[in-house]
């Protein structure tokens, strides 16, 4: 292109962008920026390496051996503690629990406890407990 056939090019870009800068303002909504928080972790979500010994003798056992490190404790008699819990702690130790590999905490309880109990957690006293899981 030549010089001349630029200039009317250049100069019609020019007053857009002015035209752009001289309009009136629209109001703009005001956008305030939220704080957007992780989940609270707790130490029944650390990852842990699934290998039980073979020598536990009961679910209480290998739910002790599972908390190691947590900072949570197993129980089974406490104020709020279902009925069954003894019971359950003194069944045998699921066969799940024995499938090995890297899983959290909180679901390798749920491998030693077997598929007819569910985790009671109390996260303010740090405390673990099995229940027996609802008929549906």
């Amino acid at each position: 292109m030549t010089p001349r056939a630029i200039l009317p090019t250049a100069i019609a870009t020019l007053a857009l962008a002015l035209a752009g800068c001289a309009a009136p303002r629209s109001a703009t909504a005001v956008v305030t920026p939220e704080t957007i928080r992780p989940p609270v972790a707790t130490g029944l979500d650390t990852l842990v390496r699934m290998k039980l010994p073979d020598n536990l003798p009961n679910v209480e056992a290998a739910a002790r051996f599972v908390l190691r490190g947590s900072g949570y404790e197993f129980t089974t008699y406490c104020a709020h503690c279902p009925p069954k819990a003894p019971t359950i702690a003194k069944e045998p130790v699921s066969p799940l629990a024995y499938t090995g590999g890297i899983t959290t905490v909180r679901r390798a309880l749920l491998l030693v406890g077997g598929s007819k109990v569910r985790l009671i957690v109390d996260d303010r006293a740090k405390v673990v407990t099995y229940d027996e899981m609802a008929a549906l």
